[in-house]
């Protein structure tokens, strides 16, 4: 379904804000659609349909994390630290998730 959502917004050419952005990413995360998610993120990063912020950083480390993509989750961790993003309390309790999760 968000697929389709975020067609119409490229289609109708509405501008695309970090709240609308972030609620599709998070919305296939939750739909367990992570390779969609995967390429909505780069396409944003890739045509720069808006400014990438940590919340849009958080909702795809946490995303990552609890589908399991922990490799993933790592490489955008990286990313994190090489934009000095601030980490908030959804990126710390990802993290903690994927270090809890690799001892389990």
């Amino acid at each position: 379904m968000n697929t389709v959502v975020f067609a119409g917004f490229l289609k109708r050419d509405y501008s695309l804000d970090v709240v609308t952005i972030n609620s599709l990413i998070k919305g296939l995360f939750l739909e367990e659609n992570v390779e969609k998610a995967v390429e909505l993120f780069k396409k944003l990063i890739k045509d720069k349909l808006c400014e990438v912020d940590e919340v849009i950083l958080s909702t795809m480390l946490n995303g990552l994390c609890k589908c399991g993509n922990v490799v993933n989750a790592m490489i955008l961790l990286e990313i994190l630290e090489e934009e000095n993003c601030e980490l908030n309390v959804v990126v710390y309790r990802a993290l903690l998730w994927m270090v809890f999760a690799k001892v389990g």
